[in-house]
């Protein structure tokens, strides 16, 4: 880093925020449908793609530590949103 370079390589709420939105899909698939076999197929790779999210997120908070107890907060719902979507779905 240069001496004018901001970046900061913190974890944010917005680093745990994003898995949670690609959730959303898997919730509604689970809650709307009839639980067929494509249906389970699409909602585990959309729980795939956020599971990948989330050790993305770890990586930056590995390398730069997360800032505030909100950010904190926020990486909490998110793994025991995953914990209850996979739950629910290997059911």
């Amino acid at each position: 880093m240069t001496v004018g370079d901001i970046r900061d390589d913190r974890a944010t709420e917005a680093t745990w925020s994003v898995p949670l939105l690609v959730l959303a899909p898997a919730l509604l698939i689970r809650i709307m449908s009839d639980r067929s076999a494509p249906w389970l197929a699409a909602a585990w790779t959309v729980w795939g793609l956020a599971a990948a999210l989330t050790v993305a997120g770890w990586v930056s908070v590995v390398r730069g530590g997360i800032r505030r107890a909100r950010d904190w907060a926020t990486c909490l719902l998110l793994h025991v949103v995953l914990a209850v979507q996979a739950v629910s779905l290997s059911l």
